[in-house]
This record gives C-alpha cells, structure tokens and sequence, in this order.
C-alpha cells in the first residue's frame, strides 16, 4: 500500500467532498472486494495525515497528532462504500451516577 499521502490525493478529493456535503457521500465500487480495498486506502489516507500534523503542530497544540477527517467514518457493505459524517449517536446517551459505577 501507498505510504504517501501524495498517492492517496483520490482519497483526499473524496474526503474533502464528503466534509463539504451535508451527511457524506456513497460509492460504488466494481466489486466487494474494491469497496474493501477502498476503504483500506481511505483509513490509510487518514493516518498518513495524523502522521503529517505530528511535524506541522506543537505537541500542546489540539490538531498535534489528528487529522480533519477524523469526523469521517468509512463503511463498506458488499460493493458501497460510504463516506459518513460521524454525528451524534442513534441512541439514548446519558450520564453514569456513581451508585451505577
């Protein structure tokens, strides 16, 4: 697999566009199996920019070792592939007490 991000500017384009979009994007992909390799290239993308903000950014600074797509969640099911906004939770989220600990 590519260890540049300059290989994987596809992915960016993408990942930019689903930043830009109100909920993501969906792809189709030939087959199951491109959807997988797909998505192993859009995490890859996204560490090699984790990665790039360790050399650009002090470690006290809050982007120190993030990417701008970590909001981005990446799911495959058979030949889709969607680019997702991560958003709040479908559930009920609430607060433990401490009698519940």
């Amino acid at each position: 697999m590519p260890e540049s991000f300059e290989s994987l500017i596809d992915c960016r384009e993408y990942m930019d566009k689903a930043l830009e979009s109100p909920k993501g994007l969906k792809l189709t992909c030939t087959s199951a199996g491109m959807a997988k390799h797909q998505q192993v290239r859009f995490h890859r993308a996204r560490r090699l920019d984790r990665q790039a903000s360790l050399k650009i950014f002090e470690p006290s600074d809050p982007q120190y070792g993030k990417s701008v797509y970590d909001g981005l969640a990446f799911c495959r099911q058979g030949k889709e592939l969607r680019i997702e906004k991560r958003s709040n939770p479908e559930f009920p989220v609430g607060v433990l007490r401490v009698d519940e600990l």
